[in-house]
């Protein structure tokens, strides 16, 4: 098992991104609602995990015990806004993006706060969103991979 819970992480990843200059509002996996009123929203989920197979690290213990490698993905969907007028959807999709990209960037020393996390990378694509099939929202998907020890 790894030296954190997978909701230690999701806690962490949305504790430290709901910093980003211009979100409304920051849900974690445990608080996601059925509808979104306020603008721009960041929701935080889980979508996959891997641990190595024993043998399979770089690293051991003081003692030779071999230590698993995990990797999580955690998604983090930004919900810029319904989508209206093209333009500003973009404009201010763009300045979101960057902003969430500033902390992410800025993180020195331990990651996310958990000594635990060896690496982060991530990436982002645009997307259009339809929740709780009612509205489309213009925003991005970030893709976050963890590597916890």
């Amino acid at each position: 098992m790894a030296t954190v819970s997978l909701a230690q992480l999701l806690d962490a990843v949305k504790t430290t991104l709901s910093a980003a200059t211009g979100l409304t509002t920051t849900q974690g996996y445990a608080d996601l609602t059925e509808s979104l009123n306020d603008f721009p929203v960041l929701q935080i989920t889980p979508e996959s995990g891997a641990v190595g197979a024993t043998g399979e690290t770089d690293r051991v213990t003081f003692g030779s015990t071999p230590v698993r490698h995990h990797v999580y993905t955690i998604h983090a969907d930004l919900y810029a806004g319904p989508r209206a007028h093209i333009g500003d959807d973009i404009s201010n999709l763009v300045d979101l993006i960057d902003a969430i990209e500033t902390v992410l960037v800025g993180q020195t020393g331990t990651l996310f706060g958990l000594s635990s996390i060896d690496y982060c990378r991530w990436s982002w694509s645009r997307a259009t969103f339809v929740y709780n099939d009612e509205r489309v929202y213009v925003g991005a998907r970030f893709i976050i991979e963890l590597g916890v020890i």
